[in-house]
């Protein structure tokens, strides 16, 4: 299978306000002032500090794993995600993890990739840089050959299982940040750039969170400055998908409709 932790303000997240019209489109399921609650016994708001996940969204191979590129960059402070909160899972998430099955420069192996089914998720933990790995026990499998995967990856190959373990214990943010004898520091990662808006003379980007599901309830609009310094490869990823960036600028700074 396969895209971290310093400082961080103690202030809350920026409320989030109804959401304006968006002229540009955007794909699947990524403003300002109070946000919608969620379905959960407690607010689910990412907040204080979020790191850096060059994490790629495309087919996730356990051989591959710990690829991840940390946030931490000198030390730099991060500031807070403008507003998230946790809500429903989205649709149609497949619960598939995949595993290479042989040598990647051997064409007719690579062609012979097993899959592996997510049967259940065990339990979570953190590691030094704050990320979080799930233990998971795949179909056919003995329960003592579980093993722990960092959390995007399951969310890039399970995604829904990942939504409904969070789910079970009353929510991510609740369960990470708020319970327990000693809860962790709120720290969230780029899961993925899922659309853009132009505003003024910028842009700002919707953004997933890793562990929370791309709905509008839980996605922020974060400006392209921060998303240059926390996940700068992410960020050339969205453009290069888009065509450019060029191209959504037009006359005198008015933009093109996205595709």
């Amino acid at each position: 299978m396969e895209a971290s932790a310093p400082d961080f303000e103690a202030r809350p997240p920026a409320a989030k306000a109804t959401r304006h019209s968006r002229s540009i489109g955007r794909r699947a399921v990524e403003h300002t002032s109070t946000p919608p609650k969620p379905s959960e016994t407690r607010p689910e708001t990412p907040a204080q500090q979020y790191t850096k996940e060059t994490c790629d969204v495309s087919k996730v191979l356990v051989a591959n794993m710990g690829s991840t590129e940390l946030l931490q960059t000198n030390g730099d402070t991060l500031t807070t995600p403008d507003s998230a909160t946790l809500g429903r899972p989205i649709d149609n998430n497949t619960k598939r993890m995949t595993e290479n099955a042989g040598d990647k420069n051997n064409a007719s192996n690579a062609a012979e990739d097993t899959e592996m089914e997510v049967e259940k998720l065990l339990e979570h933990r953190q590691l030094s840089d704050g990320r979080i790995e799930i233990l998971v026990k795949r179909v056919g499998q003995p329960k003592e050959d579980a093993s722990f995967e960092p959390e995007h990856e399951i969310q890039q190959g399970a995604a829904e299982t990942l939504y409904d373990y969070w789910r079970a214990k009353g929510g991510r943010t609740k369960t990470l940040f708020y319970e327990g004898k000693d809860p962790l520091p709120e720290t969230y990662h780029v899961f993925k750039i899922l659309h853009h808006e132009k505003k003024g003379t910028g842009f700002q980007l919707e953004v997933q969170w890793v562990g929370y599901p791309a709905t509008s309830s839980n996605t922020s609009l974060e400006p392209e400055a921060k998303l240059k310094k926390i996940c700068p490869k992410l960020l050339k990823e969205y453009w290069e998908r888009q065509g450019g960036q060029k191209i959504y600028i037009g006359r005198r700074g008015r933009p093109r409709r996205a595709h």
